[in-house]
């Protein structure tokens, strides 16, 4: 054990002398007794530090201070010649991209991405929404974002609408149109319209707006032809346009959002059927949220 206690003495010489050369001797003899072993973490247990033995601990405290003096020694700057070294250059924080252009809403199908539309026939304001893959849009159809057919099959749709008359009864509708030209009183119309089932209305937030959501559907099993002209529609287009409207059809589920612009009414429909796909309602659902209207 007298070379253990000479190699812990020169150690201690050298670090309180302040000596910058260490002796080879010294320095091969500490490296002989360091298991040439792989490198563990630096998280190890402290229970494994309890199980060394007293020898071990002393060789590889030894090694770790010298091996970290001599690392630090070296990294020291040198003396300085010819006056102060280079300014470091400066680090240049990376300018983000700017957000791509949404493109125009386009007919058939659509390639996944951000859509801008246009104020007009259907919306009261311009806005951008995300649509996934899969889906498509029909210029015949307003502004409607499909993905299948909802109208004949298990399809999903989205779209904007603008109202100024509405059935008080969407199956038994031939002339019970009444005007409902204001956020509030489209509510209104909307809320005690009778032929289907009507869940709301409740207050909830689109797009950062202030919104009123109502619910309706009808009943897989439900007899269309009981109502006029065999068709349950909810309302025709804004003047009114009896040529074209928002029908139900057995089996649909149909959320309308009523949204209040400066004291014009639009809304916001999505429309799924009782056998749609979960996946496909999920995207429905999440392309409503993706809305954000233009100021």
């Amino acid at each position: 054990m007298s070379t253990d206690r000479d190699v812990s003495r020169i150690v201690r010489s050298w670090l309180e002398e302040g000596v910058t050369t260490l002796p080879d001797r010294v320095l091969d003899d500490v490296l002989d007794r360091v298991p040439a072993t792989p490198q563990r973490r630096s998280w190890w247990p402290a229970r494994r530090f309890a199980q060394m033995n007293t020898l071990a601990k002393a060789a590889i405290a030894a090694a770790a201070v010298i091996a970290l003096a001599v690392v630090g020694y070296s990294m020291l700057p040198g003396p300085s010649v010819g006056g102060p070294g280079p300014t470091p250059t400066p680090t240049v924080s990376p300018v983000p991209s700017p957000s791509p252009t949404p493109a125009t809403l386009a007919n058939g199908s659509l390639t996944p991405g951000t859509y801008r539309v246009a104020t007009g026939q259907f919306t009261l304001k311009p806005f951008v929404v995300t649509v996934p893959e899969g889906w498509s849009h029909s210029v015949g159809d307003g502004n409607f974002i499909s993905k299948g057919d909802p109208w004949d099959a298990n399809g999903v749709t989205f779209a904007t609408w603008l109202i100024s008359h509405v059935y008080a009864d969407s199956c038994q509708w031939e002339g019970t149109l009444a005007a409902a030209t204001s956020a509030a009183a489209l509510v209104t119309a909307l809320s005690t319209q009778t032929g289907h089932q009507t869940s709301g209305p409740t207050r909830v937030t689109l797009a950062g707006n202030q919104a009123t959501r109502l619910d309706f559907s009808l009943a897989g099993d439900f007899d269309v032809t009981t109502c006029d002209n065999e068709f349950v529609r909810l309302w025709p287009d804004a003047g009114p346009n009896e040529n074209f409207g928002l029908p139900i059809y057995p089996g649909q589920s149909t959320t309308v959002y009523v949204l209040d612009f400066d004291g014009s009414a639009m809304v916001v429909v999505a429309i799924r059927n009782e056998d749609s796909p979960a996946t496909d309602a999920a995207e429905l659902e999440a392309i409503v949220e993706s809305l954000v209207f233009e100021p």
